[in-house]
């Protein structure tokens, strides 16, 4: 029988062989991950079960084992990415710094896999429905509106899900900005930090925007 791609194939001459997961939680965690990096890279119905036992280093039998079917692993992957980045989310000081940050998670897989999930309307559990980092950037856009003394001009809620799609947007179309820096003229790093300290400022300034009282 010939070796499954991924699986049970040599690794290329001169790189070690990687070490399996062993045990249930190792290889649900090593299944999760690769199900989060494989929706950075293309679309959910793009990814089949094999592709995520490839990546993740085991056989394709253990995701219908641990997840009983690839959609329950898509949404249980999403729910355990959020769980595991709420110590970063924790640390938000501010608004400037919250967007800062969040921008910062853009330069990985995990925040294109989200956006990707959500074109591909995959189903969110309801544990994820308002996540940390939504439930903080909400509170910090809140901690701003109140700072400026008057009547907020715009919902938080809404503010604060504006800002995420404006910042799940810079990272869905990252190759256009890298198109647009060459059209430009310009390092594609000057580009993205320029971009940046743009969304920095409109967030500040929506957030301190008010109702002008007649």
């Amino acid at each position: 029988m010939s070796p499954e791609p991924g699986i049970d194939a040599d690794p290329p001459d001169g790189q070690p062989e990687p070490a399996q997961p062993v045990g249930r939680e190792a290889v649900r965690d090593a299944l999760m991950a690769a199900t989060i990096e494989l929706l950075g890279e293309r679309s959910a119905a793009a990814i089949s079960v094999r592709d995520i036992a490839a990546r993740a280093g085991v056989q394709h039998s253990l995701v219908f084992r641990h997840f009983g079917d690839k959609d329950t692993l898509l949404r249980d992957s999403l729910e355990w990415y959020f769980e595991a980045m709420e110590e970063q989310v924790l640390s938000f000081r501010d608004l400037p710094d919250a967007i800062e940050q969040i921008l910062g998670m853009a330069t990985t897989a995990e925040p294109l896999a989200m956006a990707r999930a959500c074109l591909d309307e995959i189903a969110f559990p309801a544990s994820i429905a308002v996540p940390a980092l939504t439930s903080r950037l909400m509170g910090h856009v809140a901690d701003a509106q109140r700072a400026s003394g008057g009547t907020p001009r715009f919902d938080e809620r809404v503010l604060t899900m504006a800002l995420l799609d404006l910042m799940g947007g810079m990272r869905v179309y990252r190759d256009l900005t890298r198109h647009a820096a060459e059209g430009l003229g310009m390092p594609v790093e000057e580009l993205s930090a320029q971009m940046r300290e743009l969304v920095v400022a409109f967030a500040v300034w929506a957030a301190s925007a008010t109702v002008e009282q007649d």
